[in-house]
């Protein structure tokens, strides 16, 4: 434990010296910049950083625009060439973008407390369905597409 609470104090000072209360704050001032590049600048874990601004968003009661900022994060981070229509042929450029879409949402369900796996897993299963121009790069977590996506799927029953 001492090593997390030496984390969450020099995450707290990094944040206090870039002018923001929290963690949130920072990630909403850059909404287009990966989870993996906060955390080089920030000195910690793509991982951990998921999981703080979960936590911050679950405090504040903004669990969907969480998940929508850190899937963006993730969706441009690991898929910088868009989103690439599915068709009838499967190439490797389809099997490619599946996996690294199983990876965004397996990053979610590892950032996100089990009650909001199913909400999770539903957006996941959308995802596949939706008519998206080829190149698509959400824009953060208020984009448009996002915003359709996760509204229609976000509906967390409490455990």
């Amino acid at each position: 434990m001492p090593a997390v609470r030496a984390w969450t104090e020099a995450l707290s000072q990094a944040l206090k010296l870039r002018g923001f209360a929290s963690l949130t704050e920072y990630a909403d001032s850059l909404p287009a910049v990966s989870l993996a590049d906060l955390a080089s600048d920030l000195g910690g874990e793509p991982m951990a950083l998921g999981q703080r601004l979960s936590a911050e968003a679950e405090t504040t009661g903004t669990m969907e625009r969480c998940a929508r900022s850190l899937f963006a994060r993730d969706f441009r981070g690991d898929l910088p060439e868009g989103w690439q229509p599915v068709g009838g042929d499967r190439s490797d450029e389809a099997t490619s973008q599946e996996f690294q879409l199983a990876g965004i949402f397996l990053t979610l369900l590892t950032a996100f407390p089990e009650a909001y796996h199913d909400a999770i897993e539903r957006v996941e299963r959308a995802m596949c369905t939706m008519d998206l121009p080829s190149g698509w790069l959400p824009e953060g977590a208020d984009d448009p597409a996002l915003i359709e996506l996760f509204g229609s799927c976000w509906q967390v029953v409490p455990m």
